[in-house]
C-alpha cells in the first residue's frame, strides 16, 4: 500500500503516516529493503513518479488487525477489500493455535 492508502485505512493525514514510517525506519524497527518497494505511478498531470509501496509488516497496527483481500476476475478487473477483524476473534484464533 502507498502512504495515501495507509492514511485512508487508519483515517489519518498522509503527512502523519509519512512521519511514523520515517521514525520506524530510522529507529530500525523495520528494514526498508524488506518492507518497501518502488512502483512507477502516472499522475493526472501525465508525469511519472516513483511511489513507495509498503508490505503488511509496515501496515499492521498493534491495536487493530485488518484483512486485506485481492481478487482478479471479471475480465481482469482488480478488486481489493479491507476489513477490520474483531479483537476477540483474533485472540481466540491465536489461543486455538497454541
Amino acid at each position: 500500500m502507498a502512504q495515501n492508502e495507509i492514511a485512508l485505512l487508519f483515517e489519518k493525514d498522509r503527512k502523519t503516516i509519512a512521519k511514523h514510517i520515517k521514525n520506524i525506519l530510522e529507529e530500525l524497527e523495520l528494514d526498508s529493503l524488506q518492507v518497501c518497494s518502488k512502483k512507477e505511478h502516472t499522475a493526472n498531470d501525465g508525469n511519472k513518479y516513483l511511489v513507495n509501496i509498503y508490505n503488511l509488516d509496515m501496515i499492521i497496527d498493534n491495536k487493530k488487525l485488518f484483512h486485506l483481500g485481492h481478487s482478479i476476475k471479471d475480465l481482469g478487473k482488480k478488486i481489493s477489500s479491507i476489513s477490520e477483524l474483531e479483537t476477540n476473534l483474533i485472540q481466540s484464533l491465536l489461543e486455538s493455535i497454541k
